[in-house]
């Protein structure tokens, strides 16, 4: 239990206070008056006798102090704590101005420091190309009767894949260019109805980096039977299978391409009295798709052609008409020359657009290689000089 030490002070003065009490009541015991001449010599004189007398003071009662005695205790506060200190009063007047005096610092010119470089090292960011949209293997499959009709078991999966078949091109509308469009058309039809102009498309596989390849070239027909013409090119497109907006499967390239057409321009006889068909090389550049659909009458491959045509290649291809040969240029209308092929701002190319319909056909041919399927032939093999008469 806490005791505050003021309180034992008290106490002893209490005791002090009582002592003095006792010693006052001892002396009272003995006679209260004694004469003048019993006096101590240092005592004070009588008083005269004609003076007043005084009244006694009144004597404290028996066992009381003859005097108060007033001890003052500091006040301590409450337990526990200090005194609290005096407040200090500071004297009236103004304060003195601490506000430092303005300086002038002196100018230092820093040295030129070279700071160490500290760009990051090169680092290999990962690829954030958009997620690849084309078609996935479809489910998993044992031969061929495990999957839908254009799609063959390949690996153990399923895949879009059109091959056995070999399409030739049955049906040709060209859109653009508009002035020459039917003009155009209906040459190329009637080379096709002649069987002058036969247009294989084959499906070539898969690649090793699982990209689509078709085959095209021009071809020749035996009793039905088709098969490419020797000498002349084959052309190798590369591309891929997505998804229409309608959810059809879709081959494309990943971009613009030379659609190498072999046109023929006429029918010539050699030096040894054989016919021989000449050929111009026709080169628009396209946006090209291919799509298959099943019909009434089966399968079919519909292709489409979007790009443009230069006015150099349209001069190159020349046709014969009644032993004269006409330039296709000569053939095409100014007015469609608008398109501007190089960027330098002249219009330097015609709008080409053409539309292909392609059905299986009874094809002979080897399967494809290397040697048979070549996109640059020997040129010799592929042009007769009797074709320059």
């Amino acid at each position: 239990m806490y005791r505050n030490p003021n309180d034992a002070v008290a106490r002893r003065l209490s005791v002090v206070a009582l002592t003095l009490v006792a010693v006052s009541a001892c002396s009272d015991d003995g006679p209260t008056a004694r004469s003048a001449a019993e006096a101590p010599p240092d005592s004070p004189p009588a008083a005269p006798a004609d003076a007043p007398e005084e009244e006694p003071a009144a004597r404290p009662e028996r066992g009381s102090p003859e005097r108060p005695v007033s001890i003052a205790v500091p006040d301590a506060g409450p337990p526990g704590r200090d005194a609290a200190p005096a407040e200090q009063t500071l004297p009236d007047g103004d304060l003195p101005d601490l506000t430092p005096p303005d300086m002038e610092l002196p100018d230092i010119e820093l040295p030129d420091i070279e700071l160490p470089d500290t760009a990051p090292p090169d680092m290999d960011l990962p690829d954030m190309a958009p997620p690849d949209d084309r078609i996935a293997p479809g489910a998993l499959c044992e031969g061929r009767g495990d999957c839908d009709s254009g799609w063959r078991c390949l690996d153990g999966r399923c895949r879009l894949d059109l091959r056995p078949e070999v399409f030739v091109v049955r049906d040709v509308d060209i859109l653009q260019p508009a002035g020459t469009a039917q003009l155009l058309g209906t040459f190329l039809g009637d080379a096709i109805d002649d069987g002058q102009l036969n247009m294989i498309v084959e499906p070539g596989g898969y690649t090793e980096d699982d990209v689509y390849r078709w085959y095209v070239g021009n071809g020749g027909v035996r009793f039905g039977d088709y098969d490419y013409l020797y000498g002349h090119p084959v052309q190798n497109l590369f591309g891929v299978w997505r998804r229409d907006a309608a959810g059809e499967p879709v081959w494309s390239p990943d971009g613009p391409v030379v659609f190498q057409m072999l046109v023929p321009t006429g029918v010539v006889e050699s030096d040894f009295g054989d016919l021989v068909n000449c050929y111009s090389t026709l080169r628009p550049v396209v946006e090209l798709t291919l799509q298959h659909t099943f019909d009434a009458r089966g399968l079919r491959l519909d292709a489409a052609l979007s790009g443009y045509l230069t006015a150099r290649e349209a001069e190159s291809v020349a046709f014969r008409f009644n032993g004269a040969e006409i330039a296709l240029a000569m053939l095409l209308d100014p007015d469609d020359l608008t398109v501007d092929s190089d960027g330098d701002g002249v219009a330097d190319a015609y709008p080409f657009e053409m539309r292909v319909r392609a059905m299986p056909s009874f094809f002979i041919g080897d399967p494809p290689n290397e040697r048979n399927r070549d996109p640059e032939p020997d040129p010799e093999l592929l042009h007769d000089p009797a074709c320059d008469r």
